[in-house]
C-alpha cells in the first residue's frame, strides 16, 4: 500500500527524469501510478490499517485524480484507492513546489527562446537551458543574440563585446549558444551529456504507466528544428575547437607547439634559443630545415634532452592533434621522423593517423616489451574504437592486441605514460633512434 508521500516522491523523480521529453510534446497521457491496494492477506490480517490507508488517500489534496475500485473484506465489500491518474506534465510537476517552478521556467524560457531564435535546435539542451542560473541565462541570450547579428566578426573569444561573457564562460556554454543559433551541439567543446532523453531512474518507475490520450502541456511542443543532432565524430579536441570558432565566425587562436632545437647550427638562426613555442604556421615558415624530427607526447621529456644532436628538432605539445605536424613542410621533408608517445590505445591511434598524412614515422619505445617491463608503473587509461589500424607495424599491432586484451579482461584501458619510463632506460633507445643506429640491448 503506497501512501501519498511515497507517490509524490516518485512523481518528483519521474518529472526530473522525463520533463525534457515532455517539453517536446512526447509522452503518453494520462500517467497512471499504481497505489498497490491491500492484498487479500493484508485485508484479512489488518483491515484497520487498510482503512486507515484509504482514509489517508481520501484526504489527499495533491495533483491528479484518485481512481477507486471495490475490494472484498471479511466485513463485506469496501471502496479502496487503486491508481492515481495524472492528465499531463503540469500535474506531475505539481507534485512538489520545486518541480512546479522548474516546469514554469522550462515553458517560459523555451517559448521566449523559440520566438527570439526561430532556427534554434533544443533537442539535447532543454534540461540545461531550464536549469541554467538566471544570470547565465541572461548571458546566454545576450551572447547568442550578438553572434546571430555578427555571424562573421573575425574576433577572438576574448574580444566579444558582451557584458559578463568571457572566454571561459563561452567555452563552457558553447553547446547552448550553438543550439540557439541552429547548429548541432556536438560542435561544442562541452557537448551535451545526453540526459535530456532516455534517462530513467533504475528503480521505481516501472509502474508509472502511461495511458491513452495527450491533453497537452503548459510548455507544448516547443522544440523546433526536429531531428537528432549528429553524434560525436571522435575527432580531436583541437579539431572540435576549430569547428566551434568557425561556426561562430570567430578567429581561431593558434595552437602553440613546444619546440626544442637540439642542433647548435639551427639555433644560430633563432638567436641561440633552444626552447620555444610557436604556431604551426610560423614553424612552417622557418627557412632552416632540420634533417631529423622527433615527435613526443610529453613536453617534460623534451626538456630532459640536454644533449645536442646535429640537424635535430623536437616537437611536442599537440596531444591528440599530432596530425597537425604534417602541415609543416620541413617535417614532411625530413630524412628521419621519430615518434614516441604514451603506450596506450590512443597513442597508437595517433601514430597511425600521422602516417595517414604521409609521414612515414617509425616509433620508439612503443612495444610490448616496454609495457611488460614497466607494467607496475602503468595506470588506468582510456579505450579506443576497435576499427582496424592497418598502418601500424607488427610490433605495434602486438602492443595494441595486449592493450585490447586488458580492456576485455578489466573493462578499462591501460596507459604507461611516457614520463613514467625511467630516463636511464629511455634515453639510450631514443638517442639511437635520433641518430639512426641500432639501440644497445636493454640492461
Amino acid at each position: 500500500m503506497r501512501p501519498p508521500d511515497e507517490v509524490l516522491r516518485r512523481l518528483r523523480a519521474r518529472f526530473g527524469s522525463d520533463y525534457p521529453d515532455w517539453a517536446r510534446g512526447q509522452g503518453a497521457w494520462p500517467l497512471r501510478v499504481a497505489l498497490h491496494p491491500p492484498t487479500t492477506a493484508e485485508r484479512s490480517a489488518d483491515p484497520v490499517a487498510c482503512h486507515a490507508w484509504a482514509d489517508e488517500w481520501a484526504r489527499y489534496q495533491g495533483p491528479g485524480t484518485v481512481e477507486y475500485g471495490t475490494l472484498r473484506f471479511p466485513t463485506g465489500r469496501h471502496r479502496m484507492p487503486r491508481t492515481l491518474s495524472l492528465a499531463g506534465p503540469r500535474e506531475v510537476a505539481a507534485a512538489h513546489e520545486d518541480t512546479a517552478e522548474r516546469w514554469r521556467t522550462c515553458g517560459r524560457r523555451l517559448v521566449a527562446l523559440e520566438r527570439a531564435f526561430p532556427r534554434a535546435r533544443f533537442d539535447r539542451v532543454i534540461r540545461r537551458i531550464t536549469e541554467l542560473p538566471e544570470d547565465d541565462h541572461r548571458r546566454l541570450v545576450a551572447a547568442a543574440t550578438w553572434l546571430a547579428e555578427h555571424p562573421a566578426s573575425g574576433m577572438l573569444l576574448r574580444q566579444l563585446p558582451i557584458e559578463g561573457v568571457d572566454t571561459k564562460w563561452l567555452r563552457g556554454h558553447a553547446a547552448l549558444v550553438l543550439a540557439l543559433l541552429g547548429n548541432d551541439s556536438d560542435d561544442a567543446d562541452d557537448a551535451d551529456d545526453g540526459t535530456d532523453s532516455g534517462g530513467r531512474e533504475p528503480d521505481g518507475h516501472g509502474d508509472l504507466a502511461p495511458g491513452g490520450g495527450d491533453p497537452g502541456s503548459e510548455a507544448g511542443d516547443l522544440a523546433s528544428g526536429g531531428g537528432d543532432p549528429a553524434s560525436g565524430t571522435g575527432e580531436s579536441g583541437s579539431s572540435r575547437r576549430l569547428r566551434l570558432h568557425r561556426r561562430l565566425g570567430l578567429r581561431v587562436p593558434p595552437d602553440l607547439v613546444q619546440t626544442a632545437v637540439l642542433c647548435p647550427e639551427l639555433r644560430t638562426g633563432i638567436g641561440g634559443m633552444r626552447h620555444l613555442a610557436a604556431a604551426i604556421e610560423d614553424l612552417d615558415r622557418w627557412p632552416a630545415w632540420p634533417t631529423t624530427v622527433v615527435i613526443l607526447e610529453n613536453k617534460e621529456t623534451a626538456y630532459a634532452i640536454v644533449d645536442d644532436r646535429p640537424g635535430t628538432v623536437v616537437l611536442c605539445g599537440l596531444g591528440s592533434g599530432v596530425t597537425q605536424y604534417a602541415r609543416i613542410g620541413w617535417v614532411r621533408a625530413a630524412t628521419r621522423v621519430v615518434y614516441w608517445g604514451d603506450l596506450d590505445l590512443p597513442g597508437l591511434r595517433f601514430v597511425h593517423d600521422l602516417r595517414g598524412h604521409g609521414i612515414d614515422v617509425p616509433t620508439v619505445l612503443m612495444e610490448s616489451e616496454v609495457l611488460r617491463r614497466f607494467r607496475h608503473l602503468a595506470v588506468d587509461g582510456t579505450g579506443a574504437p576497435r576499427s582496424a589500424l592497418p598502418r601500424l607495424t607488427p610490433v605495434e599491432q602486438e602492443l595494441r592486441a595486449e592493450l585490447l586484451r586488458h580492456v576485455d579482461e578489466t573493462g578499462t584501458g591501460l596507459v604507461l605514460e611516457q614520463e613514467r619510463v625511467p630516463w636511464d632506460y629511455a634515453w639510450p633507445r631514443l638517442d639511437a633512434a635520433i641518430r639512426g643506429v641500432p639501440a644497445a640491448p636493454a640492461g
